[in-house]
């Protein structure tokens, strides 16, 4: 498209300290985690910011209220993300151990 890419995002809570410092390297100036909070922080000269999640069926109230900075609301998306994190940590880490090459 002859434009340089200066945004991406990382899928899956895959996000680390290197896959940020490999973005900056790459010249992105900013990159989204998949973890739900509102603060952002940098990487040298790459903004890194989390994202809350909307999905189908969500209704416009609990929309609304995440858009709001509602405390509840975000810290149920926090919790329910780390959660997953952890699962994801038990079962995945090994499962590599166990494909590697």
């Amino acid at each position: 498209m002859g434009k340089e890419v200066a945004t991406a995002s990382v899928p899956g809570g895959f996000y680390s300290a290197k896959v940020a410092r490999a973005a900056e390297t790459a010249g992105l100036l900013r990159l989204f985690t998949s973890e739900p909070v509102a603060r952002s922080w940098d990487v040298g000269r790459c903004r890194v910011l989390g994202r809350f999640t909307l999905t189908r069926g969500m209704s416009g109230r609990k929309v609304a209220r995440l858009a709001a900075g509602s405390v509840p609301e975000r810290a149920g998306q926090y919790l329910a993300w780390n959660l997953k994190k952890a699962v994801k940590a038990a079962v995945l880490r090994p499962y590599w151990a166990l494909t590697a090459p």
